[in-house]
C-alpha cells in the first residue's frame, strides 16, 4: 500500500515537473515520463490491479494536463502497461540494454498510435514531417531514461514493501502467563 501511494505521488510529481519543464525546453528533448513510469511499474510491481489503476491515473492526468481528448492517453498507457507486462514474462527486460531497446520500440509505436488516434478523431489536423522527427528524438530520450527510472521504481518498491513498521506484532500465547 505504501509503495503504491509513493509511486502514484512520484508519477504525478513527474508529470507536473514535465509540464513545467516543457515550457522552456523543446518537446523533442523531453522523455515521456508517464509512459516511462507505467513501464517501470509494469516491471516492478507484482499487483496487476495496482498497475492498471496506476496506468489509468497517469493516463487521465496526462490527458488533463495536455488538453488532448480525454481517454486518449489512458488507452495508450494501458497498452504500454499490457505490452510491458506481457513481454516481461516472455523476455528478460531487467537489463538496461533490453529495457532501453524495448522502450525505444514502444515509444515509436506509442507515437504512431497517438498520431492515428488524432487523425481518426480530428481528421482535419495532420502532423507535419517535423513532428515525426521530433518523436524519434523523444524515443531516444525515453530509451536513455528508462533503465535508471526503472531502477529507482524498483528500489522504492523494495524499500517500502519490506518495511515491517506497519505490521502487527504477533505474540505467542504460550509464553504469556498471569
Amino acid at each position: 500500500m505504501k509503495a503504491g501511494l509513493a509511486l502514484v505521488l512520484l508519477g504525478l510529481l513527474a508529470l507536473m515537473a514535465h509540464s513545467v519543464v516543457a515550457l522552456a525546453v523543446p518537446a523533442r528533448f523531453l522523455p515521456d515520463m508517464g509512459m516511462l513510469f507505467v513501464v517501470a511499474v509494469a516491471l516492478c510491481v507484482r499487483s496487476t490491479v495496482l498497475g492498471v489503476l496506476f496506468a489509468v491515473l497517469l493516463g487521465y492526468t496526462t490527458d488533463l494536463l495536455s488538453g488532448t481528448l480525454l481517454g486518449q492517453h489512458v488507452l495508450l498507457r494501458l497498452g504500454a502497461y499490457g505490452a510491458a507486462r506481457v513481454l516481461s514474462a516472455r523476455l528478460n527486460l531487467r537489463g538496461p540494454l533490453p529495457l532501453a531497446f524495448f522502450v525505444l520500440i514502444l515509444s515509436l509505436i506509442h507515437a504512431g498510435a497517438l498520431w492515428a488516434l488524432e487523425i481518426f478523431f480530428l481528421p482535419g489536423e495532420v502532423a507535419a514531417p517535423d513532428v515525426l522527427r521530433d518523436l524519434a528524438f523523444q524515443a531516444v530520450a525515453n530509451a536513455l531514461l528508462a533503465p535508471p527510472l526503472t531502477a529507482l521504481v524498483a528500489a522504492i518498491v523494495r524499500r517500502l514493501e519490506n518495511d515491517d513498521s506497519g505490521r502487527l506484532l504477533r505474540l505467542d500465547s504460550r509464553e504469556l502467563s498471569l
